[in-house]
């Protein structure tokens, strides 16, 4: 009876055993899974995230660029600014010259009447002829 009772006792541990075993393997199975898993994951992670460096420096070199073209325009537009106001100032000198010539003009007018019968007298027009 005591030989048939380790007898059993060695067939429960040999079960218990080739459970536990299944067992083992099967974990490390899963874990070879996981492992797999987790290696394509970091895979992909790596791959996006060097897909958006590259993105983002793409985007960064555009910005740059426009900020330059940007920098460009405003210094032309500075540039025609200082021209028209260079052309606007000349343009107030011309007036007011033309504004002292006429001036002068009718200071000088005589009193009388031209004797040839034009209103202007004996100096020259400035209307314009067109």
């Amino acid at each position: 009876q005591a030989e048939d009772a380790a007898t059993a006792l060695t067939r429960q541990t040999q079960a218990l055993r080739e459970v536990a075993q299944a067992d083992a393997d099967a974990a490390r199975e899963r874990l070879a899974d996981a492992d797999r898993r987790a290696q394509q994951l970091e895979d992909t992670a790596r791959e996006r995230w060097e897909a958006l460096r590259v993105e983002t420096e793409q985007r960064f070199d555009r910005l740059q660029a426009a900020e330059r073209r940007f920098a460009e325009r405003t210094q032309h537009a500075h540039a025609a600014l200082g021209a028209l106001r260079s052309q606007v100032a000349l343009l107030d000198h011309v007036q007011q010259a033309e504004a002292q010539l006429a001036a002068l003009h009718t200071d000088t007018a005589p009193p009388y009447p031209d004797p040839t019968g034009d209103p202007n007298g004996a100096r020259p027009s400035t209307a314009d002829p067109g």
